[in-house]
């Protein structure tokens, strides 16, 4: 059986591999949000808006990655509603 993950042995590939540690290590890849669907002058816009800007993108990737990692921190992240526990009796 082959997948993008096993080959033809049935062994992991080395792509899988790759994901594996990188999902492992925190990084859980780019999330790129248009900038039509933030509000206007929110936090998370101004981040957006700087991460696309010449200054931000003539750094390094280890710089970009770290202020990636500070400036995330200041943007509120979308809030998903609780799912309702049940009552022990």
């Amino acid at each position: 059986m082959t997948s993008a993950y096993l080959d033809d042995a049935g062994s992991m590939t080395q792509a899988f591999t790759k994901e594996y540690h990188r999902v492992l290590t925190g990084d859980h890849g780019e999330k790129t949000v248009p900038i039509s669907r933030l509000e206007p002058g929110s936090v998370r816009w101004l981040v957006e808006t700087y991460y696309r800007s010449k200054a931000f993108q003539s750094q390094s990737p280890a710089t970009q990655k770290d202020k990636k990692s500070v400036l995330n921190r200041y943007c509120p992240r979308p809030s998903y509603p609780r799912q309702a526990r049940p009552k022990i009796s």
